[in-house]
């Protein structure tokens, strides 16, 4: 069952290695702009989980089914490997959790934005333009 043991270790290498990656996210200052790019980059990453997500699935059966035949060190084994990749996949739902919050802020921000701009465009669309804006006396000539 060296077989789970190996796939259990890879998949934690993956997990730490996209960890790295999106929580090099976290730490970018900068506009919002910035941010939402530099999430946009890291989509490789992102998508990799994706597919890591069915791997992991498959992966906890195989173990489910093999358990009983496996000797006690292997099953220790295992099992440490095993709750590594779990402790790892809490985190990185953490980092995701933590920008996809970010992200929603920044859009909350930018549809506010929005709203005041659509309410200076109503404004200047309401006001008269300058042409059609001269004086009117009631002894005028016009």
């Amino acid at each position: 069952m060296h077989h789970l043991a190996s796939e259990f270790q890879a998949i934690s290498d993956l997990y730490l290695r996209l960890t790295d990656d999106l929580g090099k996210i976290e730490g970018a200052p900068g506009t919002p702009k910035e941010l939402a790019k530099s999430i946009l980059q890291a989509r490789d990453s992102l998508t990799q989980i994706e597919r890591l997500n069915s791997r992991v699935l498959r992966l906890a059966v195989d173990w489910k089914q093999c358990r009983a035949s496996l000797d006690p060190r292997d099953q220790d084994q295992i099992g440490r490997l095993a709750e590594a990749v779990r402790t790892q996949a809490i985190r990185l739902n953490e980092i995701c959790g933590a920008h996809a919050r970010k992200l929603e802020t920044v859009r909350e921000s930018i549809g506010r934005e929005l709203t005041e701009v659509g309410k200076g465009r109503r404004y200047a669309k309401s006001a008269k333009s300058v042409k059609t804006n001269y004086p009117k006396f009631i002894d005028s000539l016009y």
